[in-house]
Formats: structure tokens, sequence, C-alpha cells
């Protein structure tokens, strides 16, 4: 029993360090874990509580906003335009992007009927060549794959 209590007590060091602004192997190291466990403990549900925890409270104290941390980095990008740092630029692009969850693409959930299933498995078929005579308009062969309303047997 003695054991879980050390480890809770590493566990909250790590979150300590973590929530101070140490990387997770300097965290890691200051807990007394190897990174590779430091890693690992991101993924355990009772230190992602404490980690959340910390992140609200600290957010608490500062006043500031996802919001507010937005218009800084606005106004660094706009300081790398003045000073003609296209580098410095596409950085502070990228952490706008990431506080605002632009990274992941979107995604789009389709539900095909009958009919465009076979439509579907048509376009699949052909060619590349094909396809790119569909994209220009140059052909449309995929008009003799849909059906009727009155061509579908009742089942």
């Amino acid at each position: 029993m003695r054991q879980k209590s050390i480890l809770l007590d590493q566990q909250q060091a790590f979150v300590d360090a973590l929530s101070a602004g140490f990387s997770v192997a300097a965290s890691s190291k200051e807990a007394g874990f190897s990174q590779a466990t430091g890693y690992k403990l991101l993924n355990v549900a009772e230190v992602q509580a404490k980690l959340d925890a910390a992140r609200y409270d600290l957010r608490e104290v500062s006043g500031l906003r996802r919001v507010d941390m937005a218009a800084v980095a606005l106004e660094a990008i706009d300081m790398a335009r003045t000073l003609s740092d296209p580098q410095a630029m596409l950085a502070g692009v990228k952490i706008l992007n990431d506080m605002l969850g632009y990274k992941e693409p979107d995604k789009l959930e389709v539900a095909l009927t009958v009919s465009e299933n076979r439509v579907q498995a048509r376009l699949q078929q052909m060619s590349d060549a094909e396809l790119h005579r569909i994209m220009r308009g140059d052909y449309t062969p995929l008009e003799s794959d849909v059906i009727d309303a009155e061509e579908v047997p009742n089942g």
C-alpha cells in the first residue's frame, strides 16, 4: 500500500512540473520517472484529470482566456509582418491554428442510397482519364447508373 502513495506523490510531482511549464522530459526527470513513463502518464485518467484541474486553476488565477491568447498570437504575427520575418509569422500562425483547433481536417459523414452506392462503385472502377473527363464536364456516363424508384423491386 505504501508503494501506491509514493507513485501518487510522483504523479503529483510530474503534474506540478508540467503545470509549471516544464517539458514532459524535464517533468519526468523531476518526478523520478523515465521520459517514456512520463509520456505514458499523459494517458492515465487520474493524471489527465490532475492536469486539467491544474490548467483550470491557472486560467482562473491568471484571468486569461483562449481569446486573450489568440489576440497575443495575432499581435506577434503582426509584429513579425512589420519586421518582414516570414518564419516568425508562420510560427505564429501555427500556434494560432493549434489554439483554434484548425489542425484536424473537417470530417463529413456521407450516407448513400442504393442508387448512389451503384454510382460510387462505378466511379471506383473508372480510370483516372475517365474521372478527369467527368471533372472537366466532357463526359457524363453516370446517368445510366441512376435508377428511378419505379425500377426498384419491392422487397
